[in-house]
């Protein structure tokens, strides 16, 4: 193992310290190091799988992403590496988190000079207890129009402290995850907070 990981080393990042870890799984691995390492960013692949598949088989990038303090940047299968940054997209929702994901995705789009995306998703999902209680479509409505108001506000307040960068933000309604990760389909890095 350790000569196989010098050879990818001695190919893509000469100058990279290796290690191999004795651990119960890749991901508590890939933790132990980057605590040791004192690591900002841990970088995951991660591979396309059937629902049956991720099921059976662990999801390691996934054990990563849900259990590291440190930032995880993940790498899907088959995902082009461009030379630079050109254009990044955030998600922004109002937390701690997300705010947090916008300022290090301003500090990215200023060191390479990418074009930022602010994005707020409004959840047009209705919840369980509404088609329960038999809400009428109206207060529905209505709701959805708080959320998109409230929505703006927050984009552009985001949008108002970053005057240093080539910065853009949409609103828009839909499922958070499926429009974020569809977005995230014509951009360089997707940055969310967690």
């Amino acid at each position: 193992v350790e000569d196989a990981v010098r050879r990818v080393r001695d190919e893509l990042a000469p100058d990279a310290a290796t290690a191999t870890v004795i651990a119960l799984s890749p991901a508590h691995a890939l933790r132990h190091v980057a605590r040791h390492e004192k690591a900002g960013l841990i970088v995951v692949g991660s591979r396309h799988r059937g629902q049956v598949e991720r099921v059976v088989e662990v999801d390691h990038a996934l054990q990563v992403l849900h259990s590291a303090p440190e930032s995880v940047a993940v790498v899907p299968d088959g995902t082009p590496i461009r030379p630079r940054l050109t254009r990044l997209v955030v998600g922004l929702d109002g937390s701690p988190e997300s705010l947090a994901g916008v300022d290090l995705a301003a500090g990215l789009a200023r060191a390479s000079g990418a074009r930022l995306c602010v994005q707020v998703v409004v959840d047009d999902r209705r919840p369980p207890w509404v088609r329960q209680l038999g809400s009428h479509g109206s207060s529905w409505r209505r709701s959805l129009d708080e959320q998109r108001s409230a929505a703006d506000a927050l984009l552009d307040g985001a949008l108002a402290g970053l005057n240093d960068v080539d910065a853009e933000g949409r609103v828009v309604t839909g499922d958070p995850a499926h429009v974020l990760s569809e977005t995230a389909t014509s951009s360089d890095l997707l940055v969310l907070g967690s």
